[in-house]
């Protein structure tokens, strides 16, 4: 599974890693990551329980963070965003596809994209 060129693109840092994420889950971030291969170059997951302390169940509350950088060299790191475990995938995704959209937005208008805006 991790022989594909996406799984070599993403990363994990925080208390929160590949091995603590399911199969499913997995491939479902790599999926993305290989339709964007062209402008993709590393993406960097920091996850992390709020309270270090307690169990990671389905609904314990998670911090993550994405760091994405791109082929032209630009990077952008997301605002931290809280999800249940169990939404941590789903919120990963939707945050990426939300910010790349942006940035391919302001690529297509011909603009040189040095910042980009985060919103929740």
């Amino acid at each position: 599974m991790f022989t594909h060129s996406g799984s070599k693109r993403l990363e994990f840092n925080g208390s929160i890693g590949k091995d603590d994420l399911t199969d499913k889950e997995i491939s479902r971030l790599v999926n993305y990551i290989n339709k964007h291969t062209k402008i993709l170059k590393k993406i960097l997951l920091k996850a992390s329980p709020q309270d270090s302390y307690r169990k990671i169940t389905p609904k314990t509350q998670i911090l993550f963070e994405v760091q994405i950088t791109m082929h032209d060299g630009f990077t952008f790191t997301t605002p931290v965003r809280r999800v249940q475990r169990k939404e941590l995938t789903n919120g990963v995704l939707v945050k990426l596809d939300k910010d790349i959209r942006a940035y391919l937005d302001l690529k297509k208008q011909g603009k040189e994209v040095k910042s980009l805006i985060n919103t929740m």
